[in-house]
Protein backbone atom coordinates (compact mmCIF):
# COMPACT_ATOMS: atom_id res chain seq x y z
CA UNK A 1 0.00 0.00 0.00
CA UNK A 2 1.09 3.26 -0.91
CA UNK A 3 1.54 5.72 2.43
CA UNK A 4 -1.48 7.84 1.44
CA UNK A 5 -3.55 4.76 1.51
CA UNK A 6 -2.25 3.59 4.38
CA UNK A 7 -3.39 6.77 6.36
CA UNK A 8 -6.75 6.58 4.42
CA UNK A 9 -7.24 3.43 5.86
CA UNK A 10 -5.97 4.17 9.37
CA UNK A 11 -8.13 6.95 9.51
CA UNK A 12 -11.38 4.89 8.67
CA UNK A 13 -10.49 2.33 11.49
CA UNK A 14 -10.23 5.21 13.96
CA UNK A 15 -13.21 6.47 13.05
CA UNK A 16 -14.74 2.87 13.52
CA UNK A 17 -13.18 3.22 17.11
CA UNK A 18 -14.76 6.70 17.88
CA UNK A 19 -17.97 5.58 16.72
CA UNK A 20 -18.08 3.20 19.57
CA UNK A 21 -16.92 5.53 22.44
CA UNK A 22 -19.53 8.06 21.27
CA UNK A 23 -22.32 4.94 21.34
CA UNK A 24 -22.56 5.31 17.24
CA UNK A 25 -23.59 2.76 15.37
CA UNK A 26 -20.09 1.44 13.61
CA UNK A 27 -21.72 -0.14 10.46
CA UNK A 28 -21.40 2.79 7.89
CA UNK A 29 -17.63 3.10 8.93
CA UNK A 30 -17.00 -0.95 8.36
CA UNK A 31 -18.80 -0.63 5.42
CA UNK A 32 -16.93 2.16 4.06
CA UNK A 33 -13.99 0.63 5.11
CA UNK A 34 -14.50 -2.96 3.87
CA UNK A 35 -15.43 -0.95 0.40
CA UNK A 36 -11.77 1.17 0.09
CA UNK A 37 -9.82 -2.42 1.17
CA UNK A 38 -12.08 -3.94 -1.90
CA UNK A 39 -10.54 -0.92 -4.53
CA UNK A 40 -7.33 -0.88 -2.81
CA UNK A 41 -6.61 -4.88 -3.19
CA UNK A 42 -8.19 -4.49 -6.95
CA UNK A 43 -5.83 -2.10 -7.61
CA UNK A 44 -2.66 -3.93 -5.71
CA UNK A 45 -3.98 -7.28 -8.48
CA UNK A 46 -3.97 -5.62 -11.67
CA UNK A 47 -0.57 -4.06 -10.64
CA UNK A 48 0.71 -7.23 -9.93
CA UNK A 49 -0.67 -9.01 -13.16
CA UNK A 50 0.41 -5.94 -15.65
CA UNK A 51 3.60 -6.44 -13.81
CA UNK A 52 4.24 -10.29 -14.60
CA UNK A 53 2.73 -9.28 -18.53
CA UNK A 54 5.52 -6.89 -18.90
CA UNK A 55 8.22 -9.06 -17.52
CA UNK A 56 6.92 -11.75 -20.02
CA UNK A 57 6.90 -9.88 -22.87
CA UNK A 58 10.66 -8.05 -22.30
CA UNK A 59 11.78 -11.96 -21.61
CA UNK A 60 10.20 -12.58 -24.83
CA UNK A 61 12.23 -9.75 -26.89
CA UNK A 62 15.57 -10.03 -25.43
CA UNK A 63 15.31 -14.48 -25.45
CA UNK A 64 16.28 -14.54 -29.32
CA UNK A 65 19.41 -12.17 -28.90
CA UNK A 66 21.09 -14.72 -25.89
CA UNK A 67 20.06 -17.84 -27.24
CA UNK A 68 23.09 -19.86 -28.89
CA UNK A 69 23.21 -23.79 -29.91
CA UNK A 70 25.54 -24.93 -26.86
CA UNK A 71 22.94 -22.81 -24.04
CA UNK A 72 20.16 -24.79 -22.60
CA UNK A 73 16.81 -23.24 -22.84
CA UNK A 74 15.58 -21.47 -20.18
CA UNK A 75 12.28 -22.23 -19.04
CA UNK A 76 9.91 -19.28 -17.85
CA UNK A 77 7.54 -21.05 -14.76
CA UNK A 78 4.65 -18.69 -13.93
CA UNK A 79 2.92 -19.34 -10.80
CA UNK A 80 -0.53 -18.59 -10.54
CA UNK A 81 -1.77 -20.44 -7.52
CA UNK A 82 0.30 -17.35 -4.78
CA UNK A 83 -1.86 -15.54 -2.60
CA UNK A 84 -2.05 -12.01 -3.32
CA UNK A 85 -2.68 -11.24 -0.14
CA UNK A 86 -0.12 -12.74 1.79
CA UNK A 87 1.66 -9.05 1.29
CA UNK A 88 -1.34 -6.89 1.93
CA UNK A 89 -0.80 -5.10 4.92
CA UNK A 90 -4.62 -4.51 5.80
CA UNK A 91 -5.74 -7.25 8.59
CA UNK A 92 -8.86 -9.58 7.04
CA UNK A 93 -12.10 -8.40 8.77
CA UNK A 94 -13.74 -11.50 10.20
CA UNK A 95 -17.16 -12.11 8.09
CA UNK A 96 -19.18 -13.33 11.63
CA UNK A 97 -18.34 -9.57 13.21
CA UNK A 98 -19.72 -7.95 10.10
CA UNK A 99 -22.81 -10.02 10.45
CA UNK A 100 -23.31 -9.62 14.02
CA UNK A 101 -22.84 -5.97 13.50
CA UNK A 102 -25.45 -5.76 10.84
CA UNK A 103 -28.03 -7.55 12.89
CA UNK A 104 -27.60 -5.95 15.70
CA UNK A 105 -28.22 -2.34 14.07
CA UNK A 106 -31.20 -4.21 12.47
CA UNK A 107 -32.32 -5.30 16.18
CA UNK A 108 -32.79 -1.54 17.52
CA UNK A 109 -33.44 -0.20 13.81
CA UNK A 110 -37.29 1.44 12.50
CA UNK A 111 -38.29 -0.72 9.72
CA UNK A 112 -39.97 0.98 6.42
CA UNK A 113 -41.67 -1.74 4.32
CA UNK A 114 -42.34 -0.74 0.28
CA UNK A 115 -40.00 1.97 0.36
CA UNK A 116 -38.95 2.97 -3.58
CA UNK A 117 -34.71 2.46 -3.76
CA UNK A 118 -33.23 4.48 -6.88
CA UNK A 119 -29.28 5.31 -7.57
CA UNK A 120 -27.95 8.06 -8.25
CA UNK A 121 -24.24 9.69 -9.36
CA UNK A 122 -22.95 13.25 -8.47
CA UNK A 123 -22.70 14.04 -12.05
CA UNK A 124 -25.33 12.59 -14.09
CA UNK A 125 -28.64 14.42 -12.34
CA UNK A 126 -29.42 17.95 -12.77
CA UNK A 127 -30.77 18.85 -9.57
CA UNK A 128 -27.18 17.16 -7.81
CA UNK A 129 -25.18 20.19 -10.16
CA UNK A 130 -24.35 21.11 -6.85
CA UNK A 131 -22.31 18.07 -5.63
CA UNK A 132 -18.77 18.23 -6.11
CA UNK A 133 -15.70 15.40 -6.67
CA UNK A 134 -12.62 15.73 -5.43
CA UNK A 135 -9.21 13.68 -7.26
CA UNK A 136 -10.14 10.97 -4.40
CA UNK A 137 -13.62 10.03 -6.39
CA UNK A 138 -15.44 11.15 -3.75
CA UNK A 139 -18.85 12.78 -3.84
CA UNK A 140 -19.69 15.88 -1.84
CA UNK A 141 -22.94 15.52 -0.07
CA UNK A 142 -26.29 18.13 1.36
CA UNK A 143 -24.91 17.32 4.67
CA UNK A 144 -21.27 18.55 3.62
CA UNK A 145 -19.27 15.38 4.19
CA UNK A 146 -17.31 13.64 1.45
CA UNK A 147 -17.98 9.82 0.82
CA UNK A 148 -17.30 6.82 -1.98
CA UNK A 149 -19.87 6.34 -4.09
CA UNK A 150 -21.88 2.79 -2.31
CA UNK A 151 -21.86 4.35 1.26
CA UNK A 152 -23.95 7.42 1.21
CA UNK A 153 -27.57 7.51 0.28
CA UNK A 154 -29.64 10.43 0.29
CA UNK A 155 -33.43 10.71 1.79
CA UNK A 156 -36.19 12.30 3.41
CA UNK A 157 -35.22 14.00 6.25
CA UNK A 158 -39.23 13.93 7.50
CA UNK A 159 -39.06 10.37 7.30
CA UNK A 160 -35.68 8.98 7.54
CA UNK A 161 -33.37 11.59 9.53
CA UNK A 162 -30.40 12.64 7.79
CA UNK A 163 -26.83 11.07 9.61
CA UNK A 164 -28.97 7.74 10.37
CA UNK A 165 -27.78 4.40 9.37
CA UNK A 166 -29.35 2.96 6.69
CA UNK A 167 -29.28 -1.09 5.39
CA UNK A 168 -31.01 -2.03 2.28
CA UNK A 169 -30.91 -6.34 1.75
CA UNK A 170 -27.37 -6.88 3.45
CA UNK A 171 -25.19 -3.36 2.62
CA UNK A 172 -25.29 -0.71 5.30
CA UNK A 173 -25.37 3.00 4.04
CA UNK A 174 -25.23 6.39 5.70
CA UNK A 175 -28.20 8.77 5.20
CA UNK A 176 -25.85 12.25 4.43
CA UNK A 177 -27.76 13.75 1.22
CA UNK A 178 -31.60 14.73 0.55
CA UNK A 179 -33.33 15.63 -2.37
CA UNK A 180 -36.21 13.07 -2.21
CA UNK A 181 -39.78 13.08 -0.85
CA UNK A 182 -41.33 10.14 0.97
CA UNK A 183 -40.48 6.60 1.20
CA UNK A 184 -38.15 6.70 -1.10
CA UNK A 185 -34.08 6.11 -0.73
CA UNK A 186 -31.64 7.20 -3.79
CA UNK A 187 -28.17 5.44 -3.12
CA UNK A 188 -25.17 7.36 -4.10
CA UNK A 189 -23.01 5.22 -6.86
CA UNK A 190 -20.79 6.03 -10.07
CA UNK A 191 -21.87 6.97 -13.20
CA UNK A 192 -22.03 3.34 -15.07
CA UNK A 193 -23.87 2.00 -11.76
CA UNK A 194 -26.64 4.70 -11.59
CA UNK A 195 -27.50 4.18 -15.52
CA UNK A 196 -28.23 0.67 -15.07
CA UNK A 197 -29.46 0.75 -11.33
CA UNK A 198 -33.29 0.96 -12.40
CA UNK A 199 -35.59 1.79 -9.59
CA UNK A 200 -37.25 -1.46 -7.15
CA UNK A 201 -39.58 -1.97 -3.97
CA UNK A 202 -37.57 -2.81 -0.78
CA UNK A 203 -38.00 -2.81 3.36
CA UNK A 204 -35.41 -0.65 4.56
CA UNK A 205 -34.04 -0.60 8.39
CA UNK A 206 -32.54 2.55 9.61
CA UNK A 207 -31.51 3.61 13.10
CA UNK A 208 -31.20 7.17 14.12
CA UNK A 209 -27.85 7.79 16.70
Amino acid sequence: MTRREQIVYKTMSENISRAGEFGLCPGPFVAMRAEYRRVVRREQTHFLLEFMLLALLIFALIAPWRASADTPHTVLRVEWGEDVDSHDTIVEEDPDESERILEAVKAKSNVLEDCFVTGYCADCVEKYAHMNQDEFGRVLTASGQWVYPGSCVATDPDVIPTGSTVIIGDKTYIALDVGVIGKHVDILMTHEEAAVAGARRETVWWCEE
